[in-house]
């Protein structure tokens, strides 16, 4: 609804928050006592009707807010005020808004944090389950963005999702009443008989327990039991984690979604584990279900970083996971290129990210890679191409994504790989010295056994070292393009730069402005730290009039080359100050292609001038 309640900025509770759970906890004890109780103990009153009056003022205020400063935001907020009925074309009364901010607000929330809550208990609880969700992830979205059509086959994450809520599903008890006002209702095969009026509690976390339905291990988190087809051949109301009939959550959809997508969320982008091993399920009630006292801790995947996730969270650009050289090059240079297949076996990422960061270099050595983890390529190695394999050793087994694939090439006992070109690039940890790098030694050995052609020696790189990228590029650099070019005809990877080309143009240079930015000035930076350790600095910002900041805004630090640098640069190239470029065709490039900018804008922004180009930087550009 476009507003924050910055809570991580705060020892405290929101307001909204502290007033949001008295009102459920009193709406949760009413039902439990009688009526005069409740009249009796009027400061318990007062302090609900108080809650219920804050909790719609806040809402009215974000109302008021977004009437007097709209925006084109597609939020719920949004669809409120501005939706249409289709066929009567009237809009919400100012209280139906707010009644549904409000419902939005309590139930929605509630209900949904509480299954993530429990979700994530499980899948902590269950190391293998949370590998097993890290690979779909992995074999699903790789490392793009995750986007609609990605969810929908995320089938093992929905099987977990479900079995969760059928352990503990957040509303805990449906209500039935019978329909007949006038005489008793028999139910349960002639045995039971209701009166008019008596009410029925349906406790969920028994009946989606029931061993006749789920088996003697009902109390046990076991997802294979709930995807599709299973959960379609369920008894009927075997399964109501949403409600029932008319009165069965209308926010079902939408619930679901976003517990799937946090989850996958947290999968791609980071390893999760518990604060503490020895946490048990300590559960608080107040309407809906939710854990007391739970913690995780998690940290960003080997080869993340915070710039890397913001990206990859907020940016609409999104890596394919295994596209061709179409993502680096264009048609005229991809049809030039000869083919090349990547496979790795990755648990924790390292390997997959190294990968990829050969997939996207392979065009400029004349390659069109194809990149896909090792077991998609079981019995089926190419013989027409060069096959890189990058595979790590965790404790001396393969990643899961190469479980089959070695179990393939052990059961291997006559040279039928005669043609398959191999490299192997293999990482471990020495902290496992019996078994520093099993894996990636038996896929060499095993391939070469079965009449394979090994292009080099493997390349092996210790984790634990923290030079796993530098000690890959170098190998990479050094040993296996060399090869690669020694042994198969291709272009002259500087005839593919031929397609790129730079037009110039001279006009008035013209402003550049970010687009939802203000720039603000540093009246201060100062360094809090002694020599010799890890700078932290106080940094002061001075914005423009009528700016406004509000706590968890975002801060940007665009980088930029000296001046003097620029125009010693531009002196080299001989440009004139105005000068614009087009970048057009050719290899993918760190420059902005097919628009205009400005030359001293690249040299300013997007290339580093202060520093010696490394290796890296060089194959780069």
């Amino acid at each position: 609804m476009g507003a924050r309640l910055n809570s991580l900025y705060s020892e405290e509770k929101p307001p909204f928050a502290q007033a949001m759970d008295r009102f459920m906890r009193e709406s949760n004890y009413r039902a439990q006592r009688p009526a005069f109780a409740t009249r009796l103990l009027w400061w318990y009153r007062r302090q609900y009707d108080y809650d219920i009056d804050f909790i719609r003022n806040f809402a009215k205020e974000l109302v008021n807010a977004r009437r007097n400063d709209p925006t084109d935001d597609q939020d719920i907020l949004n669809a409120l005020i501005n939706g249409r009925d289709p066929k009567t074309g009237r809009q919400m009364a100012e209280d139906s808004v707010i009644d549904n901010m409000v419902t939005f607000l309590i139930a929605g929330h509630e209900t949904t944090s509480g299954g993530i809550a429990f979700l994530l208990y499980h899948l902590v609880k269950c190391p293998e389950v949370w590998q097993k969700v890290q690979n779909e992830v992995g074999a699903v979205v790789g490392s793009g963005r995750i986007t609609s059509k990605h969810l929908s086959k995320l089938h093992y994450i929905t099987a977990c999702v479900r079995e969760s809520l059928r352990l503990w599903p957040t509303i805990p008890v449906i209500a039935f009443k019978p329909k007949d006002k006038q005489s008793p209702t028999i139910i349960g095969e002639d045995k039971f008989s209701l009166m008019p009026g008596q009410t029925i509690i349906a406790l969920l976390p028994a009946i989606h327990r029931d061993p006749a339905v789920w088996g003697d291990d009902a109390d046990e988190f076991r997802p294979e039991r709930m995807v599709d087809e299973k959960l379609s051949a369920l008894p009927r109301n075997a399964w109501k984690a949403f409600g029932n009939g008319a009165r069965g959550c209308i926010g079902r959809p939408f619930a679901m979604t976003e517990m799937v997508l946090i989850t996958a969320l947290l999968a791609q982008n980071f390893d999760v584990g518990q604060d503490d091993p020895d946490y048990e399920l300590d559960i608080d009630q107040i309407v809906t279900l939710r854990l007391r006292e739970f913690f995780l801790r998690v940290k960003l995947k080997p080869g993340m970083d915070p710039m890397q996730l913001v990206n990859r969270l907020f940016n609409d650009e999104e890596t394919k996971r295994t596209p061709g050289a179409e993502a680096t090059t264009t048609p005229a240079v991809r049809n030039n290129l000869k083919p090349i297949t990547i496979l790795y076996g990755s648990n924790t990422g390292t390997c997959e990210s190294l990968a990829r960061h050969l997939f996207h270099c392979c065009p400029r050595y004349g390659f069109n890679p194809a990149m896909l983890p090792l077991d998609s390529a079981l019995t089926k190695l190419p013989t027409d191409r060069p096959v890189i394999i990058i595979a790590a050793s965790y404790e001396g087994q393969p990643a899961a994504n190469a479980v089959r694939f070695i179990s393939w090439l052990e059961t291997i006992n006559k040279p039928i790989l005669c043609g398959v070109s191999f490299a192997v690039f293999g990482c471990g940890n020495r902290d496992w010295a019996m078994t520093f790098h099993r894996i990636p030694k038996l896929i060499d050995r095993l391939l070469c056994d079965a009449g394979a052609s090994r292009l080099l020696e493997p390349g092996l790189v210790d984790v634990s070292s923290m030079v796993v990228q530098e000690t890959f590029e170098d190998w990479s650099n050094k040993q296996l393009w060399p090869a690669l070019q020694a042994k198969y005809t291709i272009p002259d990877p500087p005839s593919l730069h031929r397609n790129l080309r730079i037009e110039y143009a001279n006009h008035l240079r013209r402003a550049f402005k970010e687009q939802e930015f203000i720039e603000a000035s540093v009246v201060e930076n100062k360094l809090m730290t002694a020599p010799g350790v890890k700078a932290k600095r106080h940094i002061e910002l001075l914005l423009p009039p009528n700016a406004e900041y509000t706590v968890g805004n975002y801060l940007h630090i665009l980088p930029l080359n000296p001046p003097v640098t620029v125009q010693k640069a531009m002196r080299y190239f001989h440009l004139a100050e105005g000068t614009y470029m087009k970048v057009t065709g050719g290899l993918s490039t760190v420059l902005p292609s097919d628009t205009e900018v400005s030359v001293e804008e690249v040299l300013s922004r997007y290339v580093e001038l202060c520093q010696p180009a490394t290796e890296k930087a060089s194959i780069v550009i």
